[in-house]
């Protein structure tokens, strides 16, 4: 992807990614290229303050709803990298903590930060295996896949939209358990649509959000 990027000159390059992406060789990669990154740890990931005393980052000890910051920290006990800095966090919801390394400071901000980067989950799952199946149409010519993916983003809005109006009607739990909260707005449109189209219920045309008229 480097070569389609905006040169350093003009924009500001940050590297957001799960836990697959830990490495350090990742990391080393990023500060080559002078992007910033912000990746996702495992647990077992062994770490230390600058005081060469190496712990997995589950000692941190974090309780349920609880978050920290560490500045200036080597990871990876094997190949030491650093310094970077370090945030955990254990939300209210989550079973276990998570944690992440980055270049920037590790601060309140950062962390916000990178609660965005999830935003673009729902839809990943949406264009793939909750939704169009992308990978499986093997298009490998460019300009064909574009036509596809105006076809599939605006059919996106579309499901959307109809997401919202079921939300905004009370109509939810008519497609999705009340204990499940991974639908997304898509996956109710996408449901809505193919559940109407067995009984002959109406089928709302839109792109906004909001109930629609």
């Amino acid at each position: 992807m480097q070569p389609y990027l905006s040169p350093l000159s003009q924009v500001r390059i940050n590297f957001y990614a799960d836990a697959e992406f830990r490495g350090v060789d990742v990391q080393a990669h990023c500060r080559q290229m002078e992007w910033h990154w912000q990746v996702g740890l495992k647990a077992d990931l062994h770490f230390h303050n600058g005081d060469a005393v190496w712990r997995p980052l589950r000692d941190l000890g974090l309780q349920r709803g609880d978050r920290c910051y560490r500045q200036g920290v080597y990871l990876n006990q094997q190949r030491p990298f650093g310094p970077v800095n370090l945030m955990a966090d254990w939300a209210p919801a989550q079973d276990a903590p998570r944690y992440w390394a980055l270049d920037l400071p590790a601060d309140a901000q950062a962390w916000r930060r990178g609660r965005k980067r999830y935003w673009i989950e729902p839809t990943f799952r949406d264009w793939k295996s909750y939704g169009f199946d992308l990978e499986k149409s093997k298009l490998a010519d460019p300009d064909r896949l574009d036509v596809l993916l105006l076809g599939i983003a605006l059919t996106t809005v579309w499901m959307i939209h109809v997401g919202d109006w079921l939300v905004h009607s009370g109509r939810r739990q008519e497609l999705a358990p009340p204990d499940k909260a991974d639908y997304s707005l898509f996956r109710l449109g996408r449901d809505y649509l193919q559940r109407a189209r067995t009984l002959g219920q109406r089928i709302p045309v839109g792109f906004t959000v909001g109930p629609p008229a």
